[in-house]
């Protein structure tokens, strides 16, 4: 059905030609002598035309572009009326001077009243409007849509290469102590490369999040000194429930990146996630030497722009500094 819509929208030729066929039937059954159309009456409908297509390109082509389009609604409403004049005058000239002039055995006459064409000459203006600014809308949909997605997408790559430097830095400390440990994070590692190059869902489980975090924290653990100075607690009531993948992670990758756990002895990075009936309620704190250059970056940009999309208002996200320990919290309401 979406796809018939789309083609129907999209398909210009299908469009006019379509409407000018129901035009042709309706026009012939509204004029037509007896219950049934008839030969004649189509043939008086496709006369009747003579005025109505030039009427309706006129308003297609000229009137809603150039001045409907760009706010000049009274000159749209002078010009409206003139082709509804126009029209009027090339109605006259079909049944008063063409069609006698033709060798045809069949007599047909105009309106001697303005009113009537007049007002279907305005039906046809105003269905043709409506249908040109039904069509400019679905398009201008369209192109969001397509747009959203694109921009989506892009905020995904964005996010996946920061992981990948960051792991890959840690291994690479790692490699230098010639860590026995190595091996280990680079099995870590590719989970996540897994996931990055696989995963294309747009959400997933609560469950393989938790793995996801709980591998990146474990990366990390690998290159500190100290290694009870982070504090991950994770309390899932359904872990078959979804979120958008990647979000939690930034902000976790976030606490890492400004805590000063490998210079301060007291330095810290707690992490906390819970999902309990309708909600999830995730928290991380972590630690820092000074407030300079202290930048969220990109991340957390990309992080508030996913979530606006595929949660409006149904997410509550904040940020605080209190002294030297940075908090950022997430609530998402299911």
């Amino acid at each position: 059905m979406n796809r018939l819509i789309y083609v129907l929208f999209t398909k210009r030729w299908l469009q006019h030609s379509i409407f000018w066929l129901l035009s042709l039937f309706i026009i012939s059954w509204y004029f037509s002598i007896s219950n049934q159309v008839k030969v004649v009456d189509v043939i008086y409908g496709l006369f009747f035309h003579i005025c109505l297509v030039p009427l309706v390109y006129i308003n297609l082509r000229i009137c809603i572009p150039r001045l409907f389009k760009q706010d000049r609604y009274v000159l749209y409403i002078i010009a409206t009326i003139a082709n509804i004049v126009i029209g009027y005058g090339l109605h006259q000239f079909t049944f008063d001077i063409l069609i006698p002039a033709l060798p045809i055995d069949y007599y047909m006459v105009s309106f001697t009243d303005f009113w009537i064409p007049a007002v279907i000459f305005s039906i046809y203006i105003f269905i043709s409007s409506l249908l040109s600014l039904s069509k400019s809308w679905f398009l201008i949909e369209q192109l969001k849509s397509q747009n959203t997605k694109v921009e989506l997408e892009n905020l995904r790559l964005q996010i996946n290469p920061h992981f990948l430097l960051n792991a890959l830095n840690s291994i690479y400390g790692l490699s230098l102590k010639k860590d026995d440990q190595t091996p280990e994070a680079i099995l870590q590692l590719s989970g996540f490369l897994k996931h990055m190059l696989y995963e294309k869902q747009k959400f997933i489980t609560l469950s393989d999040e938790k793995e996801h975090i709980e591998n990146y924290v474990a990366i990390q653990k690998l290159r500190l000194k100290n290694q009870a100075q982070v504090d991950i607690s994770i309390d899932i009531e359904d872990d078959s429930q979804e979120i958008i993948p990647f979000v939690l992670l930034t902000f976790i990758e976030n606490a890492f990146k400004h805590s000063d756990i490998t210079e301060n002895p007291e330095g810290f990075i707690a992490i906390t996630l819970t999902h309990k009936g309708d909600y999830i309620a995730f928290v991380a704190r972590n630690s820092f030497k000074s407030k300079d250059n202290f930048d969220l970056g990109i991340g957390l940009n990309n992080a508030k722009s996913r979530l606006s999309h595929y949660y409006g208002e149904k997410y509550e996200l904040q940020s605080n500094i209190k002294g030297s320990i940075y908090e950022v919290s997430l609530r998402i309401n299911l």
